[in-house]
């Protein structure tokens, strides 16, 4: 299982007087999307419109809605949900407010006003890879801690935490896809003296580029 979400998203755009704002946030829930929609309608009250979109799973099912919010059908909420899928996003909630500057800008105008808003958004945004991994402990001694700096970890894998105490309890994450791969490499790298105990499985966000 891989996706890809976003966060942090903001941008302002003008097009024929009319200014659009395209705010983007990662959200958990469907209960989280609907919060995040509601806050930016709060905070541009005044504005003309406020359109949305967001696709999230959400229980392990996949909730997806969109609002044109008083423009024409299909000229805002659509094109806003056509960018998170053509993105391959999901997680994502975008809102894109419209202060109308006194020019129509037509049913075309108006999808590729909103399209290009709710992209500028995401391509501002952070894009990150959310992974399903699988998370191990490892109780290394001093000794075989320092070898591990030699060992060649997987890219999607990373480190969760360190314990020193008398020995270094090492928890970290590797994708379910390496994870076969990872434990024989592991154990042939130590000769199968140290050992390694898979816990349990998680997602892990790994930063794109």
């Amino acid at each position: 299982m891989e996706f890809l979400t976003a966060d942090s998203g903001d941008v302002s755009i003008e097009i024929k007087r009319s200014t659009f704002l395209g705010k983007l946030k990662k959200v958990e829930s469907e209960e989280e999307a609907k919060n995040f929609v509601a806050s930016v309608k709060k905070e541009h009250s005044l504005a003309t419109h406020n359109c949305y979109a967001y696709i999230v799973f959400d229980d392990g099912v996949e909730r997806v809605r969109y609002s044109d919010d008083g423009e024409p059908q299909g000229t805002a909420g659509l094109p806003i949900l056509g960018v998170l899928k053509n993105k391959g996003l999901f997680n994502v909630a975008v809102v894109v407010t419209r202060y109308f500057g006194g020019i129509k800008l037509g049913a075309g105008g108006l999808v590729r006003a909103y399209a290009e808003t709710a992209s500028e958004a995401c391509n501002s945004a952070i894009i990150t890879k959310c992974v399903l991994c699988t998370k191990y402990l490892v109780p290394f001694s001093y000794e075989n801690y320092k070898k591990f700096n030699m060992f060649k970890m997987p890219k999607y894998s990373k480190t969760l935490s360190t314990e020193y105490s008398d020995k270094v309890n090492v928890t970290f994450a590797v994708s379910k896809e390496d994870a076969e791969a990872f434990v024989g490499s592991f154990e042939s790298f130590y000769n199968k003296k140290q050992s390694i105990s898979a816990l349990t499985d998680i997602i892990c966000e790994f930063e794109e580029g």
